[in-house]
């Protein structure tokens, strides 16, 4: 996960070598957004994450991105590793339609111009599937992100199931998808399912904002 900070001038990355259940609002790494320099923390910067997240910033900072999260969701992640595409076969489906990029071309080592090409190939888009990685979604509050991870995974294991099954899913028409993608009510769902997970966070691990 990545965030900026108000001017654009640092950037907070998950540190190396820290397991995500362990990982508190403390043990995050402040970065020089300039120079990538670390300016806040002190354990290791993950190098894969710093060369993916910077391009992406980079180029969607003109949409006001505040998040970038990227993840190995295993149900979306199977989707990228048959270099499938996200379909309208179920509603929780639609509501991404038009709203996904597609990075097929997997580079191995994560540099500047892996970086630059994941970035580039959701231009205008909250979410890619990074073909044989994983999949990212950038928004510009943390909820938007957060909500659009988790409902994708719902909706790629949806799909996952139904092509399981032998038969043929049944594709929703694109007027309709568009319907579910362009309603109004959203944004106040994402934040209200963002708030609703906190207590469950702190139940589980309540040192999280530590």
């Amino acid at each position: 996960m990545e965030l900026t900070d108000i001017d654009n001038t640092t950037w907070e990355l998950g540190s190396q070598n820290r397991q995500l259940q362990h990982l508190t609002a403390s043990s995050l790494i402040g970065l020089d957004f300039e120079s990538g320099e670390v300016v806040e923390g002190e354990r290791p910067v993950e190098y894969f994450a710093k060369h993916i997240h910077l391009s992406i910033h980079n180029a969607k900072v003109h949409e006001e991105v505040k998040c970038v999260m990227h993840t190995h969701q295993p149900y979306t992640t199977a989707l990228a590793c048959c270099h499938e595409k996200l379909k309208n076969y179920h509603q929780t489906s639609m509501r991404f339609h038009n709203k996904i990029g597609y990075d097929h071309s997997y580079g191995g080592v994560a540099d500047d111009d892996e970086g630059k090409r994941i970035a580039d190939s959701f231009i205008g888009k909250n979410i890619c599937f990074m073909g044989n990685h994983g999949v990212v979604a950038c928004g510009k509050r943390i909820c938007d992100a957060f909500d659009d991870l988790y409902y994708l995974e719902r909706a790629s294991m949806f799909q996952v199931l139904a092509m399981s099954t032998g038969a043929k899913p049944v594709e929703v028409p694109d007027e309709i998808a568009e319907q579910i993608a362009n309603y109004e009510g959203v944004d106040m769902l994402r934040e209200a399912h963002f708030e609703a997970m906190k207590p469950l966070i702190g139940k589980m691990e309540p040192d999280y904002r530590s």
